[in-house]
């Protein structure tokens, strides 16, 4: 049996993290000869893994300065639930787990590997120490080499894979849009993530008023970030809805799905718009502006930069054949990546090749 602990920072609904661990960890539950672990320091969609053979640990683990007063308490933690579990492989899903790992295998050493799901900066020493590393693009992989100073030859590039959604019976989307209160001649904009200041929030906000300067016969519909429950802004028709484990009816409400980010690795969002055949309008950056070919499968703006923004949604609204045109053909894109099966089989591969290199090197070290 191969024991593999997974360790995860705030499991949240509106976290991408949390869409790929608890993917992984599914796969696996269905794979003869593996057992998952799983640690977090807690989040709000623990109950995704209430039909998975996982049980999770709850460890105090924080993002930020304040590890320096939990990194004893940590090590200490994660290396006594190794030994206590026989645990073969670990693989983290942030720096600073990532960090905590290389701690514990470093006299054992049990094989590591972390996926990188955000492009990031600083702590160069004490990032990227596992044995394989995982960027989730492209974009991911040239910033690990250039800013860490990383070798190519650890890093594996393996972009997201997506679950297909059912699509929501059209009585329930109808039954949503009247609990929203969006009218029925509305169009509506969606975003859908967290309300991280990186995720550039404002700008689409700043881009819709001045939209509706003109038009006025549109929804915004935000869902993520902190709301606790639906708010409506009645005067802009501006919604906010908390995250959500099922959005498939919020993309079947859209007629559009914008992402606004400063900086986005390769975004689920992204690729669910793809999967409900929506026209998807986002930022030129990181692994954004690696998938999306302007305007074959989706437009691109410079972030920040509000008027085009703008410009772009209207291009949209205001053409419905290129809206279907490049839904459709962000669907096709989407499709063409590796399913969740796929992705789970070459993860396996990744996992077994490290093992065996391990169990060689014990050997040639007797």
């Amino acid at each position: 049996m191969i024991n593999v602990l997974h360790i995860a920072l705030d499991f949240n609904s509106n976290s991408g993290v949390t869409t790929y661990v608890t993917s992984l960890l599914r796969y696996f539950a269905r794979r003869p000869g593996y057992t998952m672990h799983f640690m977090t320091n807690g989040g709000n969609a623990l109950h995704r893994l209430n039909t998975l053979p996982v049980s999770p640990v709850l460890i105090p683990m924080q993002r930020g300065v304040k590890n320096v007063f939990h990194l004893y308490p940590n090590f200490a933690s994660v290396k006594a639930y190794c030994e206590k579990n026989d645990i073969h492989l670990i693989h983290t899903h942030h720096r600073y787990p990532e960090f905590i790992a290389s701690l514990v295998t470093r006299k054992s050493g049990v094989p590591t590997v972390t996926t990188a799901h955000s492009i990031v900066r600083g702590f160069r020493v004490l990032s990227f120490r596992s044995d394989k590393i995982i960027a989730v693009s492209n974009a991911v992989c040239e910033s690990i080499v250039q800013r860490f100073g990383i070798d190519r030859s650890r890093i594996a590039v393996m972009h997201n894979a997506v679950e297909p959604f059912r699509p929501c019976p059209e009585g329930e989307v109808a039954e949503m849009k009247r609990t929203l209160g969006i009218p029925e001649r509305h169009k509506v904009i969606l975003y859908l993530g967290r309300f991280d200041r990186i995720k550039g929030v404002q700008y689409l906000l700043n881009a819709y008023r001045r939209i509706r300067a003109t038009q006025t016969d549109l929804t915004l519909l935000l869902v993520g970030g902190n709301a606790s429950a639906i708010e409506k802004d009645e005067i802009n028709h501006i919604v906010r809805v908390p995250a959500q484990d099922n959005t498939a009816v919020f993309y079947q409400i859209s007629n559009l799905v914008v992402l606004p980010s400063e900086q986005d690795p390769f975004p689920y969002t992204m690729l669910e718009a793809g999967l409900a055949a929506k026209p998807f309008v986002g930022s030129r950056v990181g692994g954004i502006a690696e998938f999306i070919e302007e305007g074959m499968d989706g437009l691109l703006f410079t972030p920040r930069n509000e008027p085009e923004l703008a410009q772009r949604i209207l291009e949209i609204l205001n053409d419905d054949s290129k809206a279907a045109r490049l839904g459709w053909n962000l669907r096709r894109k989407v499709q063409s990546l590796p399913t969740s099966e796929q992705y789970g089989e070459k993860l396996k591969e990744l996992y077994e090749r490290l093992l065996l290199e391990r169990q060689r090197s014990v050997k040639s070290e007797k």
